[in-house]
């Protein structure tokens, strides 16, 4: 498996993809100067968060994967698309029990009301493991 990490890639740090890439097995890392995440902005600048809340995540998985060969058929998307162009926008929500929380919580995630911190180098958790 071949990752790659941007070096300037303020989301996910070098050492945190370096943790990733040591805990699978067959995984390589090859950073690759330009490339990073980023946070889409508006036209002023500003920038928006939602969360999207489903039912138990393998079931979840296994839902969106049929659904996602059934809108293939349906569509028949040609090209390379992303995602969303090619099962629309809001694919997700064709998922029973799937739903946007376009408020997250101060206090943390809506089923815990704890935080999840993920810093450079380290992931933690004060979720319940």
């Amino acid at each position: 498996m071949l990752l790659f990490a941007g070096p300037k890639d303020t989301m996910v740090p070098v050492d945190t993809a370096c943790m990733l890439a040591q805990a699978l097995p067959y995984a390589r890392l090859q950073l690759v100067e330009g490339p990073g995440h980023h946070l889409p902005t508006g036209p002023d600048g500003a920038t928006a968060q939602a969360w999207l809340q489903t039912g138990e995540s393998y079931a979840f998985t296994a839902a969106a994967g049929i659904r996602a060969v059934e809108e293939t058929f349906t569509r028949s998307p040609r090209g390379a698309l992303s995602p969303a162009a090619a099962s629309g926008a809001d694919f997700a929500f064709t998922i029973q029990g799937t739903t946007r929380i376009d408020t997250i919580p101060a206090e943390g995630t809506p089923e815990t009301g704890k935080a999840l911190t993920v810093r450079a180098g380290d992931i933690s958790s004060d979720l319940p493991t």
